[in-house]
Formats: C-alpha cells, sequence, structure tokens
C-alpha cells in the first residue's frame, strides 16, 4: 500500500487504518505500507526507514 491513509481526516483515518489492519491479520496475509507517517504502521509491525543516512 503506498500511503494509503494520507488523505483522509485524522477521524476517518483512525477508522479505516483500524480495518484494514483487522483485514490483513484475520486474512494472514503479509502487507508492505509506504508512508511518511509513523503512526501508520500497525502495533507489532516492522519499521524500515529508508532516509538518508
Amino acid at each position: 500500500m503506498d500511503e494509503p491513509f494520507s488523505r483522509l481526516d485524522q477521524a476517518l483515518k483512525a477508522v479505516i487504518r483500524g480495518f484494514v489492519f483487522s483485514r490483513i491479520r484475520e486474512m494472514n496475509i503479509p502487507a508492505l505500507l509506504v508512508t511518511h507517517d509513523p503512526a501508520d504502521c500497525p502495533e507489532g509491525g516492522r519499521i524500515l526507514n529508508l532516509g538518508k543516512g
């Protein structure tokens, strides 16, 4: 997913984020999320920072 929550307001973002991550867990499938907002990473998710350095 590439920035799937970036254009949503905070309330809708929380609802959609919860829905998406619960479906991923229920289906037991891997997912790759590209984002600039670390808060988008689900609890227990792994973060790979590709920033400069």
